[in-house]
């Protein structure tokens, strides 16, 4: 059976057993939304012989309206990832590719939403080239196939590239997969962490029931697998909540957001939010603010949040405070200590939580951010 991308069906095939199907319909169309038209770029699950009945649903490319010409001589030379807090996607271009060329930027397309980003020209690597970073990939989407087209200006007219396809399961398939990582010892560390990295991905997906009949860890071998973080970290929880007589911000309850970024939510109520200053401090003193945002999130008190993001993979058992003062600089509420581990570590006691998706998930971070901070030392 295939489909299109909103679920309806184009049409359906007979094909013999052990053959791989092939569409021989007419492409799939889906209609401009009036920033980006789309191509069809591919089709989710990837083709493959068949051994029983098989649903395949199309995937789009989004591109600029009127770029018409195509130039396939243009590739990216290499694609890394990064581990921030997030998970970002980088594509790189040889900067003698693009001689004549101006303006470059892509569009990347992940989960039927497409994202414009301008080049950055850089040397940091060692290589004049221009970088594009797709980030805040959500976990549960480091599977997922990502539609990235090239657009340039050349002598006047915008040129497109061939549709790219990359995902960060791939990434983490390539370097586990090459020789040159596979089983050196100075890699033992990078083979850790990627293999915990596809296993906090399946995790994310299983946790949401996004596409877990691919989930982002079926490609490893029994011997990667066993490359995995295998004891769940001692955690510690360093919640510490200080007095304060009469506070007239009241925190309500704190929690994570397991979504682009891993963020440490606190709600709390006030009576009036316009001249409050909430201000963070990390274990290295530095101190930043956020945003205070209306709660929507129905499985949290608080008629208000903030969120700290903070933090990256190596950094999950550092404490961060926060206090939240008035336009004065006057504290308003109790100073919170808190950390992602804080979080995890009750979550992952036994019998602490009846959730079984959400405990393995948070096992699977934990076990992240063990062989994160261990990879940078």
């Amino acid at each position: 059976t295939w489909k299109n991308y909103d679920g309806e069906i184009i049409k359906t095939s007979e094909v013999p057993y052990g053959t791989v199907p092939a569409f021989d319909g007419d492409a799939p169309v889906k209609a401009s939304d009036g920033t980006y038209d789309y191509v069809h770029a591919g089709w989710y699950p990837a083709l493959v012989a068949v051994a029983g009945d098989a649903t395949y649903t199309a995937e789009f490319a989004a591109v600029t309206p009127g770029v018409e010409t195509v130039d396939d001589s243009f590739y990216f030379n290499a694609h890394t990832i990064a581990l921030y807090n997030d998970l970002s996607i980088i594509y790189k271009i040889n900067a003698t590719q693009l001689e004549g060329c101006s303006d470059p930027y892509i569009i990347a397309t992940i989960n039927n939403k497409a994202y414009r980003i301008d080049g950055v020209r850089t040397s940091s690597d060692g290589k004049d080239r221009y970088w594009f970073e797709l980030k805040n990939v959500l976990p549960q989407h480091a599977a997922t196939t990502v539609y990235t087209v090239l657009f340039v200006t050349r002598d006047g007219e915008s040129v497109k590239s061939v549709i790219d396809e990359y995902s960060i399961r791939q990434y983490c398939k390539n370097i586990l997969n090459n020789p040159t990582y596979a089983t050196a010892d100075a890699y033992a560390k990078l083979r850790t962490l990627l293999v915990d990295l596809t296993n906090y991905g399946a995790a994310a997906q299983e946790y949401i029931n996004y596409r877990v009949d691919d989930l982002c860890n079926n490609f490893l071998t029994e011997a990667q697998a066993a490359m995995a973080t295998q004891e769940t970290p001692a955690l510690t929880d360093k919640k510490a909540v200080t007095d304060f007589e009469s506070p007239a911000v009241t925190f309500k309850g704190l929690g994570l957001r397991l979504d682009a970024a891993v963020s440490i939510r606190y709600g709390f109520d006030a009576d009036n939010v316009d001249d409050l200053v909430p201000v963070f401090t990390n274990s290295n003193g530095k101190n930043s603010t956020a945003v205070i945002l209306e709660n929507t999130d129905p499985h949290n008190a608080g008629a208000y949040c903030l969120y700290y993001s903070g933090y990256n993979f190596a950094q999950l058992d550092e404490p961060v405070t926060l206090t939240i003062y008035d336009s004065d600089g006057n504290p308003v509420s109790k100073t919170v200590t808190f950390s992602i581990n804080s979080y995890l570590s009750y979550h992952t006691k036994i019998n602490a939580s009846t959730d079984a998706k959400l405990m393995n998930i948070c096992v699977a971070l934990a076990k992240l951010g063990e062989s994160a901070k261990a990879f940078v030392g």
